[in-house]
């Protein structure tokens, strides 16, 4: 029986749809490389891979492979030129999970603006709990209040799906003054200021948020330099990729009071090393790239991933094929 290799469980609604298509499901025990290599020899027609690697030995290893099913937005995980040499189709699901990363994103936005997990941090440590001190009065010392965010600037970096939602509801539930930087946008929605510069948004903003694809343009595009360009009261979340930050750049500006905090749910190498410098800074809120996946947004991108792998299977065009060019070789 054909089979599709799953490098992941995915949620039991695309496992249906591939089984009603006639696909047998393997699981891999691991994401390793050489088990990959090994799994995918054994009549595979698809795969379906979420945030590991997907190296060209493993795609060239699949003599019956036809397509692989990206369980999320991003493909740099997925060995893109490899594929196209060997006419393998790549698919992603571009918007299932838009809501959840922007939920995430004003999530963070609220947890930094009230200070809530440096103020957990003292709670647990003891350091509110003072013979002959008030507690309001060493929450006014530790400044452990935080602010009220109607009025604050939000600088969105990259105004896609999600940098959309964000900004709706920053603007909308939190009142926040918007501005966003998008290369490939000329226009905005009511509410939102585009701005021609990046460095408006490092200048002015109170919170940044990168919401922007991995690219040659975009790879440590918060590096020293621009830290210190930022306010010292700003905040810094991001939910995009690990790799447009340089971590320990980021790490020394915490530490240094260059910038007020972070929240950070993606790392260049995930899982993070014990060693990641950012585990010893202050003031930054560390997430497991938990930003996409609500249980919501889990099984929607397990259904996109499904469906492009059975759609290709029953000798339909997949929704959102990231390299068209195969499909105009190989089209049934």
């Amino acid at each position: 029986m054909t089979k599709v290799l799953l490098v992941e469980p995915i949620h039991e609604a695309g496992i249906k749809i591939l089984q009603q298509a006639g696909l047998e499901v393997v699981v891999s025990p691991s994401v390793a490389t050489e088990t990959l290599v090994r799994l995918v020899q054994d009549d595979v027609f698809g795969i379906i891979v979420r945030t590991s690697p997907l190296t060209g030995e493993v795609l060239a290893a699949g003599r019956q492979l036809k397509i692989v099913g990206r369980h999320g937005i991003g493909v740099n995980n997925i060995d893109l030129e490899a594929a196209d040499k060997l006419n393998i189709l790549v698919a992603n699901v571009p918007d299932a999970n838009a809501y959840s990363v922007a939920e995430y994103v004003i999530t963070a936005v609220m947890l930094l603006s009230r200070r809530l997990v440096p103020g957990d941090t003292a709670l647990r440590a003891g350091q509110l709990n003072q013979p002959g001190a008030s507690l309001p009065g060493l929450v006014k010392k530790f400044r452990l209040g935080g602010n009220e965010l109607p009025g604050r600037c939000l600088g969105i970096i990259g105004l896609g799906k999600i940098g959309l939602q964000v900004a709706a509801m920053a603007a909308g539930l939190l009142r926040m003054k918007i501005l966003a930087y998008d290369p490939y946008r000329t226009e905005a929605p009511a509410g939102v200021t585009l701005v021609g510069n990046v460095n408006e948004i490092f200048r002015q903003a109170d919170f940044i948020t990168l919401n922007t694809p991995l690219t040659s343009e975009t790879e440590n595009m918060i590096n020293a330099a621009v830290l210190g360009t930022m306010k010292p009261t700003a905040y810094l979340i991001n939910a995009g990729r690990g790799e447009l930050i340089d971590e320990q750049a980021l790490a020394n500006a915490l530490k240094q009071g260059t910038i007020a905090g972070a929240a950070l749910d993606v790392f260049r190498q995930e899982p993070p090393s014990p060693g990641n410098p950012l585990f010893s800074a202050p003031n930054v809120l560390l997430t497991p790239h938990v930003a996409g996946s609500t249980e919501e947004a889990v099984e929607r991108l397990a259904i996109g991933a499904a469906q492009a792998v059975a759609d290709r299977f029953g000798g339909r065009k997949p929704a959102n094929i990231v390299n068209p060019q195969v499909w105009a070789r190989i089209k049934p």
